[in-house]
C-alpha cells in the first residue's frame, strides 16, 4: 500500500456509514485496514470484512465517478449495492444497480462497474482471491 491524501474520500465515507462502528475507529494511519484503489474518476476505499481461505468479504466506497475499468477475478465474485447507484457492464450488457441490488460474476468473466452516486457495495470472492480484499502487495 502507498501513501495517500485522500482524507476527503475517507470523511466522505465515515458521513455515509454512521451506523457502522468499524469506520469511526478508522484513521488515515497506513497501518489501518483501508485499502485504496486508484481508478478512473477518483480512489475506491474498502475495508476487509473477513478474509479466509474459502471466501474474502470487502466493504468498498466509490465516490461518484470513479470507475474499476473491465477486469476479470480467478475466482467467483458477488457485489450487493447497499448505498448509492452503480452502473455495471458485463458482455454486452449494462445495468444499474440500486440499495439491494446484486450481480454475480463466474470465473473470468469480463466486466466493469462506475460509480453513478457515491455508492457503497459489499463484494466477495468465493473461494479467496490472491489480493482480495487487500490490495496487491
Amino acid at each position: 500500500m502507498t501513501d495517500y491524501d485522500h482524507h476527503k474520500s475517507l470523511e466522505r465515507l465515515r458521513e455515509l456509514t454512521p451506523d457502522l462502528p468499524l469506520l469511526a475507529s478508522m484513521s488515515t494511519n497506513l497501518s489501518e485496514p483501508i485499502v485504496k484503489y486508484d481508478i478512473p474518476g477518483g480512489c475506491a476505499l474498502s475495508t476487509c470484512l473477513l478474509a479466509h481461505s474459502e471466501v474474502a468479504v470487502q466493504d468498498c466506497f466509490m465516490p461518484a465517478g470513479a470507475k474499476f475499468p473491465e477486469h476479470t477475478h480467478s475466482v467467483k465474485e458477488v457485489i450487493v449495492v447497499y448505498e448509492g447507484e452503480l452502473r455495471v457492464s458485463f458482455g454486452d450488457r449494462e445495468t444499474t444497480m440500486k440499495r439491494g441490488d446484486v450481480v454475480y460474476f463466474v470465473p473470468g468473466q469480463p466486466h466493469s462497474a462506475k460509480a453513478i452516486t457515491d455508492v457503497r457495495v459489499v463484494g466477495l470472492t468465493v473461494p479467496a482471491e490472491e489480493g482480495y480484499p487487500h490490495g496487491s502487495s
